[in-house]
């Protein structure tokens, strides 16, 4: 047994490592913290007024502060109405790696797997592979680029809250057509900011499709809830068959799935798809054929 993992139960925000405290609660999205996720000011202030240093790691906290912060927070989202779905998420088990010290991003499996998986999305995965492989140079370049990465996700998130207006909202589903605003290796990630945005009914899924580099195509991302999945919906069996009948590739989970399809026949997907989710929901999700 080599003994190279850590449980902790700690707060599940993403950021321990390398986010200041201020930067984690501001960025927070799963769950959200009402009134402080997106408004860094906000997130200094709330800090401030506990008694913390907006500038300190979490890490770097002792454990009576670390347990103080948990309250804190858990008491403002009870304040704000927070579901208990919501509450959960805020303390659980984090996996720490003991090959790397405190305030490295390898050291938390989510910071680690999050520069690895920015390394792919910016089209630079050998680099991800030679970090896997020990190579410091590599995890250097590598930082530079998850910097990169993170304000991509900012200004995404920014964006999808003041165009979400313009998101179709059928009676199965809400779909969003971003264009070439948000890359197409990124329409999971906008699907599910959409969700722990709240701009979306929890039930209802979410699709986002942006224009793909292949010409002609679009891409999209759907995502849901387990409220939706109790209602019967299963996107991959849904974006195959779509994908089948407009002449394009799709399938995946049934909480998370994929498409690619012809650009000229988004707005017969958009009928198509929410047909197929309708049929799904009232037979709870079961397929007749």
């Amino acid at each position: 047994r080599l003994d190279l993992i850590e449980l902790r139960k700690e707060l599940r925000l993403f950021g321990r490592e390398t986010r200041t405290l201020a930067q984690m609660l501001a960025y927070a999205s799963n769950p959200e913290l009402p009134g402080i996720t997106g408004d860094l000011r906000n997130a200094i202030e709330f800090l401030r007024s506990k008694g913390f240093d907006p500038d300190m790691r979490y890490w770097q906290l002792r454990e009576e502060e670390k347990r103080k912060l948990h309250d804190a927070l858990v008491i403002h989202l009870i304040k704000n109405n927070a579901s208990k779905e919501d509450i959960d998420k805020l303390i659980g088990d984090v996996v720490l790696i003991k090959l790397y010290p405190e305030g490295d991003p390898r050291h938390e499996a989510r910071e680690f797997a999050t520069l690895l998986n920015a390394t792919g999305r910016l089209n630079m995965g050998t680099l991800g592979a030679a970090i896997c492989l020990g190579d410091e140079k590599s995890f250097k370049e590598a930082l530079k680029l998850v910097d990169e990465y993170k304000r991509e996700q900012i200004e995404m998130r920014r964006y999808l809250i003041q165009n979400w207006s313009n998101a179709v909202e059928k009676e199965h589903a809400y779909i969003f057509y971003a264009g070439k605003n948000i890359k197409d290796t990124m329409v999971g990630i906008a699907a599910t900011m959409v969700i722990n945005s709240q701009l979306a009914k929890p039930e209802k899924p979410v699709i986002v499709l942006a224009d793909s580099e292949q010409n002609g195509l679009i891409k999209g991302s759907a995502r849901t809830t387990k409220k939706g999945i109790e209602k019967g919906y299963d996107l991959g069996e849904a974006l195959r068959k779509a994908a089948e009948i407009l002449g394009g590739e799709g399938g995946g989970h049934a909480i998370a799935a994929g498409i690619r399809i012809p650009k000229d026949k988004i707005d017969e997907f958009t009928e198509l798809i929410d047909k197929l989710l309708g049929e799904q929901n009232s037979n709870g999700g079961r397929d007749e054929n």
